[in-house]
């Protein structure tokens, strides 16, 4: 479901091709709940330094 949103988005001119690749390599990944969890932890990571450098 997640790429699924992630494709919603890109199609809205929401996020590029990068974010839904990263998405999707990511989710790849995804194997048991620890890589969940890592994954998880990653991204809150991510939105929020990206929200701080890019706030619009």
């Amino acid at each position: 479901m997640i790429n699924a949103k992630a494709a919603y988005a890109k199609g809205r001119k929401l996020v590029d091709d990068n974010f839904v690749e990263l998405i999707h390599k990511g989710l790849q990944q995804v194997v048991c709940p620890q890589t969940l969890h890592t994954f998880k932890l990653f991204m809150e990571a991510f939105m929020g330094f990206y929200k701080q450098e890019r706030p619009n």
